[in-house]
């Protein structure tokens, strides 16, 4: 390309030129024997070299990097072009490589173009080191989500516990890793003492007031006498705890059973009101709301005294459980109270009914909200 005919090639020319320079990438364009013989203006600029520095010098030499562009130059008979992406002092450069073929197959020169890719590489940088940043944040993360559950589990009653004169089981599933259900269980030299709560919200901003709530409980139950006086107290507590800091309720559902006189006392603040299934198969609410605990307020928390014969069972549950459904328009009014005396009518265990059912719609939709449920039974 040093004859004549390079002089009357296209990057010669005018309309060449104009096209050359106006190209976003640089271009080099080189001779059979790999001399430059062009440059455009991206590439002066890219490759820190002007067109009078390099002419006529070994293509592989004007960018002052290990590109070994003379692997093209050396074998022109290559198919491929080369490719790399290099760093040039602060700066990265890509480059590809390739040879220029004539009419009837053979080389006459070479071509090679040069971008600047900085900016993209010091994006992948930051890129990587926020991933590694988050990364590291995520395993401290999963570190005390994992620690929350632990101390959850070891917070939770057994599944199955018997009272002087009574049996109470308990089941619960988080909707995830870690939830704000909490249950209780004390017994006592006549009966025993059963707590459910709720804690608003879910997750990880709902379980961390799950111990809090456990020493609060622990605190106030010895000296407790009604559920309702106990729950005034859980009140008092979470109120003073919460100030003006932050918005937190529980709703809770309280019973204490006394065997001596056969008879249970149950409070409600703001929690799903207990189904009282009879020693007939009968299947009622037990009536009776006060506001959630942490809203302070009201008049006092009340309780209803119940006598229970022999066969009866009282079955609570938390909000998760009364709204698996809502979203089925089938379903509509007491639909748990409904199954729960089918179920009983057909003589079959409610508690272990509904279990089942819980874990069957959790296969067709992931549980919104956790779900736990308690049955006294007499």
């Amino acid at each position: 390309m040093t004859d004549k005919t390079s002089s009357e090639a296209p990057f010669q020319t005018g309309l060449g030129r104009s096209l050359f320079h106006s190209l976003g990438d640089g271009i080099v364009i080189a001779d059979r024997d790999g001399n430059v013989v062009f440059l455009n203006r991206q590439a002066e600029e890219i490759l820190s070299v002007a067109l009078d520095e390099i002419r006529g010098k070994p293509m592989d030499a004007c960018h002052r990097c290990p590109w070994k562009i003379r692997k093209i130059v050396g074998e022109s008979g290559a198919e491929k072009p080369y490719r790399a992406e290099v760093p040039v002092g602060d700066r990265w450069l890509s480059i590809t490589a390739t040879s220029l073929r004539g009419e009837n197959g053979d080389c006459v020169g070479y071509v090679m173009t040069a971008r600047d890719t900085t900016d993209r590489h010091m994006l992948e940088t930051a890129l990587k080191k926020s991933v590694f940043e988050l990364r590291e944040r995520q395993e401290k993360i999963d570190l005390q989500i994992e620690l929350a559950r632990t101390i959850q589990k070891a917070l939770m009653p057994s599944d199955v516990t018997t009272f002087p004169g009574a049996r109470v089981r308990l089941w619960n599933a988080q909707s995830q890793i870690v939830g704000g259900d909490v249950m209780f269980v004390r017994e006592e030299a006549d009966g025993g003492w059963l707590m459910l709560g709720d804690i608003m919200g879910k997750g990880l901003f709902a379980s961390q007031f799950v111990p809090l709530l456990h020493g609060f409980v622990r605190d106030e139950l010895p000296s407790a006498t009604m559920p309702a006086a106990l729950l005034q107290k859980l009140n008092d507590r979470l109120v003073g705890f919460i100030a003006d800091r932050f918005p937190l309720f529980v709703t809770m559902v309280c019973l204490r059973w006394k065997r001596d006189a056969r008879s249970v006392q149950v409070a409600c603040a703001g929690n799903e009101n207990p189904y009282l299934v009879g020693a007939d198969g009968a299947v009622s609410r037990i009536e009776l709301q006060n506001p959630p605990l942490g809203l302070g307020g009201g008049d006092g928390y009340q309780s209803r005294e119940l006598s229970l014969p022999p066969g009866c069972r009282i079955l609570c549950c938390s909000d998760g459980v009364t709204e698996v459904h809502k979203n089925d328009p089938s379903l509509d009014g007491d639909w748990l109270g409904k199954m729960i005396a089918d179920w009983t009518s057909a003589g079959r265990d409610p508690f272990g009914e509904l279990v089942g059912h819980l874990k069957r719609a959790a296969e067709a939709n992931v549980p919104h909200d956790d779900q736990s449920l308690m049955i006294l039974e007499v």
